[in-house]
């Protein structure tokens, strides 16, 4: 797999955390799609590990999942400079 595509992967799977985020949809069905059932795990599965400020055990849903989101965006941020030269 080269480094264009994983980059471009990526980058498609953190714009479905945020449509994902913004869907309206139960928090606790979108923490299961975020961390559970797919985006963080294939992220993972790709090599990244990403430093996000998790808040304490008992925060919401929402907030755990807003987190890991504001720090996908930032991620995104850099990945798209590197898709650009790519």
């Amino acid at each position: 797999m080269s480094l264009k595509y994983k980059v471009r992967t990526v980058l498609g799977l953190i714009d479905d955390a945020i449509n994902i985020t913004a869907s309206g949809a139960d928090w606790e069905v979108i923490y299961d799609l975020v961390f559970n059932l797919g985006i963080g795990k294939e992220i993972r599965e790709l090599g990244l590990s990403l430093d996000y400020y998790d808040p304490d055990t008992d925060t919401s849903y929402e907030e755990d999942v807003l987190a890991y989101v504001n720090a996908l965006k930032s991620l995104r941020r850099e990945l798209e400079k590197i898709a650009a030269s790519l």
